[in-house]
């Protein structure tokens, strides 16, 4: 009989049960944590850039329609882009008007571009009519009035001009002098009426425009505050803000005028042949671009699209849009009270001819077959009782639209240019 002895550490191997060391165990929770911190950042990622992706494609979508409407609206303006048209060529009017405000370069962190210009001009379509509300009946013309501006409606209160705040606006009021409007008020007439009209000369009754009625200023949408239960307007019927902010459409067609929402600009810039173009570090840039004011930077072009009256920021005047307007438009500055409104506009021969005194004296002194100041001769320019703004003609528009999407801090912008020079 054959005996076999273990040892001790041989009979400890064999009792040792299977499994894991604690060492193990804790390499291998360590392994899986990081495995599968791993898989939701990679999930984290994917969702964020499918979410940034759905948020761009959300934002491209509206913001192409409305550069491309923006764009046929201006193709179908009626009246050639220079000053003084004639009344009875019943050619209608362009109006742009330059806000205050202007793309801030100076601060990085700023997402407040120039969001407070304003375009307004009569339009005939090519193709189908124009489709507008009158009294819950509809209604159609092949000729518009249009208006692109941007509301600002402080939501919550805090006096801060959010982007979620904003919204661009289009109102398209149609041109039916046929029709009577004698039955419908000033008062709130805008809010639910898509007709070109103005308060009748005692304020208590509409009268629908005509192309020629427009061609004046007080006939046109946003310029007489009798529509809000204002005093009636003077010379030059100003642009009233006030009363823009109050012409949203309401009731059953509210927000029907909304283009987009979030904005951060809704820049106009017109074409001016005479601006200076200038290199800075290489770099070509306009006014409104940084470093255009240095002392070092050296003009190499003319030519450019700029903010009317950008003399009011750029402390440099030397181009015909860089100024501010004609005095005897009375849209220059004229006080606290009556800022300077730098402002294109197409204006009305019917100034010269209306018997009325706009700028003292005798009234209509350019049109009375008289050299009433003894130079330059019979009826000259200075001899008129007003002025348009700007007395060049305008070659061409850019607008910017730029928007902002504020769940995944994106912007995305789009430019519109159209030119008006004659082919």
């Amino acid at each position: 009989m054959r005996l076999i002895y273990r040892t001790d550490a041989g009979r400890r191997r064999a009792a040792r049960p299977a499994g894991f060391t604690l060492v193990e165990m804790l390499v291998t929770i360590a392994v899986t944590l990081l495995l599968m911190l791993a898989i939701v950042n990679f999930f984290e990622f994917v969702g964020e850039s499918a979410r940034d992706g759905r948020a761009g494609i959300e934002m491209a979508g509206p913001l192409r329609g409305t550069a491309m409407r923006l764009q046929t609206d201006l193709d179908l303006v009626t009246v050639p882009l220079r000053p003084w048209p004639n009344p009875a060529s019943g050619l209608g009017y362009f109006e742009y008007y330059e806000g205050s405000g202007y793309d801030d370069t100076s601060a990085a962190t700023n997402l407040n571009g120039d969001w407070d210009d304003l375009l307004m001009f009569t339009v005939r379509s090519a193709g189908e009519p124009f489709v507008g509300q009158l009294g819950g009946s509809t209604i159609t013309s092949y000729d518009a009035e249009v208006v692109w501006w941007v509301k600002w409606d402080d939501l919550n209160g805090d006096g801060v001009m959010d982007p979620a705040e904003r919204v661009l606006r289009r109102r398209v009021l149609l041109v039916r002098p046929d029709l009577s409007l004698s039955s419908y008020v000033p008062a709130s007439f805008f809010n639910s009426h898509d007709i070109s009209a103005r308060p009748n000369a005692a304020g208590t009754a509409m009268v629908a425009n005509s192309l020629a009625d427009l061609t004046q200023r007080e006939n046109r949408f946003g310029h007489d505050p009798r529509v809000t239960g204002g005093a009636a307007p003077t010379f030059p019927f100003r642009l009233n803000a006030a009363v823009m902010d109050n012409l949203a459409q309401t009731g059953n067609q509210l927000g029907e005028d909304i283009m987009l929402s979030n904005i951060l600009a809704f820049d106009v810039r017109a074409y001016d042949p005479t601006a200076v173009i200038k290199s800075v570090s290489g770099l070509a840039v306009i006014p409104g671009d940084p470093g255009w004011t240095n002392a070092t930077a050296t003009a190499i072009g003319l030519g450019c699209f700029v903010d009317l009256n950008y003399t009011s920021y750029s402390g440099v005047a030397s181009s015909i849009f860089s100024g501010a307007p004609q005095t005897k438009s009375q849209l220059h500055a004229m006080g606290a009270a009556l800022p300077v409104m730098a402002t294109y506009d197409t204006w009305s021969w019917a100034y010269e001819r209306d018997g009325v005194n706009q700028n003292g004296g005798l009234a209509d002194r350019g049109t009375d077959g008289l050299d009433n100041d003894n130079i330059n001769g019979v009826d000259d320019p200075s001899e008129r009782d007003t002025s348009p703004p700007y007395l060049a003609p305008l070659r061409g528009l850019q607008v910017r639209i730029r928007i902002y999407e504020p769940d995944t801090r994106q912007v995305r912008q789009v430019s519109v240019t159209s030119v008006f020079v004659p082919d």
